[in-house]
């Protein structure tokens, strides 16, 4: 009796194993149908109907992608900026004052300020300054100029606050 009882259960198991199978296969036979159509007629995967095993290797698929863009990453190496140029401070006399207005895409005009400096060593530099800078500065004047690079840092005209040169 106790074996017909085991029998019957290790049946009944395996019946319910196969039929898990069958559902199982035809579920991801319809996941497959159904991803097909949709790539076909709308274009591209919509991740609606996609089958068990089509999820599973489309993973493992992202998964090796993913690892492989770290792996390209960590060889990247980082990217080296140049010292900033240093700081240098210079007798100046402005030589020029220009201004150049453009169309930006917005519509909205863009006005660039720009000055010329004579410096002490016979050397020339135009900088961008701001508006309220442009409009103190005339054409002659001199002064103390402080640079770095093409970055105008400041302009101290002789005879403010400089002992009166």
């Amino acid at each position: 009796m106790l074996e017909s009882a085991v029998g019957w259960l290790a049946g009944i198991a395996l019946d319910l194993l196969l039929n898990f199978v069958v559902v199982w296969l035809i579920m991801d036979l319809i996941g497959l149908v159904m991803e097909l159509f949709s790539r076909l007629f709308l274009g591209k995967s919509r991740g609606l109907f996609l089958s068990p095993t089509y999820n599973t290797i489309r993973w493992n698929l992202e998964k090796r992608k993913r690892q492989e863009i770290a792996e390209r990453a960590r060889k990247i190496r980082p990217i080296r900026r140049p010292a900033p140029p240093p700081v240098q401070t210079a007798a100046a006399k402005v030589i020029a004052l220009r201004t150049k207005t453009k169309q930006r895409k917005d519509g909205w005009p863009e006005t660039r300020y720009t000055v010329g400096f004579q410096l002490s060593d016979s050397g020339e530099v135009w900088l961008s300054v701001s508006k309220e800078q442009h409009a103190s500065l005339a054409e002659g004047d001199a002064g103390l100029l402080v640079f770095q690079g093409k970055l105008f840092r400041s302009f101290q005209k002789y005879g403010e606050g400089t002992g009166g040169r």
